[in-house]
């Protein structure tokens, strides 16, 4: 009825839906897609519990402390030195100790 109508007036029908054919498609659309975002479900976000972990707190005092190393152990020289004389007799006396 509407095309009979326009074709009397001697507007072409067939340029104008050439020429609006992609706005028609992407108004279609449009609403389409608005049509989803109003009708589709709202998520309501999760409410999350925080984690929590028990601790035990003490009161910290100043106080001047020094640390305090114990240690053990023995100290070689790296050099060994092998004394002798051209005479054999006995050692009466040693002046040093053995460590000193």
């Amino acid at each position: 009825m509407v095309r009979k109508t326009l074709e009397k007036l001697g507007i072409p029908i067939r340029a104008i839906a050439r020429r609006y054919a992609g706005i028609a498609v992407l108004a279609v659309f449009s609403f389409l897609g608005f049509m989803v975002i109003i009708t589709g479900p709202s998520a309501e976000p999760l409410a999350r519990s925080e984690r929590s972990w028990p601790v035990s707190v003490t009161t910290a005092n100043p106080a001047t402390l020094a640390p305090v190393l114990l240690a053990f152990g023995k100290v070689e020289s790296r050099q060994q030195a092998n004394l002798k004389t051209t005479i054999s007799a006995p050692v009466s006396e040693v002046f040093m100790h053995e460590g000193a």
